[in-house]
């Protein structure tokens, strides 16, 4: 599926091992094989947290997925939509 440590630390929620990833420098915005990164999956997932800490970190939130999707076109949450838009601004 192309998922790599990054995508899987993010589905877990385990928020060490995401900063551990990043501090090691991990792409943050590596895709799977649809295309999707790990910020396009905390924003379907309704993961927040790890959102945003991808975002502070310098997750690119203008990628596209194959599909043609952005991060903010699969929002979950408002809370969600309130970062990427905190983002783009």
């Amino acid at each position: 599926d192309g998922n790599n440590a990054l995508w899987l630390a993010c589905v877990s929620g385990n928020a060490a091992l995401v900063q551990r990833l990043i501090d090691a420098g991990i792409d943050l915005d590596k895709r799977n094989l649809t295309g999707a990164t790990a910020l396009m999956y905390t924003a379907s997932s309704g993961k927040a947290g790890m959102m945003k800490l991808l975002l502070e970190n310098g997750a690119d939130p203008l990628i596209r997925s194959d599909d043609d999707y952005l991060a903010v076109e699969l929002v979950a949450t408002a809370e969600c939509l309130q970062l990427l838009r905190h983002t783009a601004a």
